[in-house]
């Protein structure tokens, strides 16, 4: 697991399409809804969505290290309570890894003058600790079950660290959230 580092999230505000949440009437809302302040706030004409600022955690069960799409929902008028339904999504690597974003930075952030905004997460792979099927192939050996998981995918090795197969590769993750002008996705 890569040690903490102190996350940032940079770029954009509230007059544009795309900037840091800076007062909870700024939140999509609805019965999912756990965005908060100090997360990214993106929109176009027809959706508006959130995704969650780092924190110094680490990666945990719904991808709680942030960087994650959190929230989402259509544009409502004005005074309409948000409908946001979405629980979380983020991503996965080889089944037990997924990434620990560090920083968070608006790179577009006006339709009028980009014709898209974007969102760039960057961080490292990382452990997803409540996911360890090294644990579940134990419990399993004890009925006589051979191994489900090659040590490759073992947190408990730190294999992007031992293994001689993954010398060499970055573990540098970057997710890039667009969101085109007239897009419903």
């Amino acid at each position: 697991m890569q040690p903490p580092q102190t996350p940032s999230v940079s770029g954009g505000d509230a007059a544009s399409d795309a900037f840091v949440i800076t007062s909870s009437d700024q939140l999509i809302g609805g019965p999912l809804a756990d965005g908060r302040v100090g997360d990214i706030y993106i929109q176009n004409d027809k959706i508006r969505a959130v995704i969650q600022q780092p924190n110094i955690t680490g990666a945990a069960f719904g991808g709680s290290a942030g960087g994650d799409l959190l929230d989402l929902d259509l544009v409502r008028g004005a005074g309409e309570p948000g409908q946001d339904n979405l629980l979380d999504v983020f991503p996965l690597l080889n089944f037990e890894w997924t990434v620990n974003y560090q920083t968070i930075e608006i790179i577009e952030h006006d339709l009028d003058q980009y014709g898209l905004v974007r969102v760039r997460a960057t961080g490292v792979m990382d452990v997803q600790e409540w996911l360890t099927p090294s644990l579940i192939e134990g419990a399993m050996q004890s009925y006589h079950y051979k191994g489900l998981y090659p040590d490759r995918f073992k947190n408990i090795l730190d294999p992007l660290n031992t293994d001689p197969q993954f010398a060499g590769l970055s573990q540098t993750v970057v997710t890039d959230y667009i969101l085109r002008r007239g897009a419903s996705y």
